[in-house]
């Protein structure tokens, strides 16, 4: 019997709870104007190891890269730019 009318007074006191609006904070939306696009510009980069001609063609489907390359490539030698720590082979304990 007191479980009823502890379950009784539990649903009286949620229902006749005083529902206060919630305040929340103002919501912060950056604003972000981007730059206007600049088509058939040339390409901003140039690599001295693999000269490249960037040429951008528009065929009615949009912009197409012509990518053509002059000279050969070159490959030159790796030289880590850190030394490793020397390896040292752990202690060997006697066995009695």
């Amino acid at each position: 019997m007191s479980l009823k009318v502890i379950l009784v007074a539990c649903v009286a006191a949620v229902a006749l709870a005083d529902k206060a609006p919630v305040h929340l904070p103002p919501v912060y939306v950056p604003t972000y104007h981007a730059p206007e696009p600049v088509y058939n510009a040339p390409a901003r980069y140039k690599e001295p190891e693999y000269p490249t001609i960037v040429n951008y063609v528009d065929n009615g489907d949009g912009l197409v890269a012509e990518v053509t390359y002059e000279g050969e490539a070159q490959y030159p030698e790796y030289k880590p730019t850190y030394k490793p720590a020397p390896y040292h082979a752990p202690p060997k304990y006697p066995v009695y």
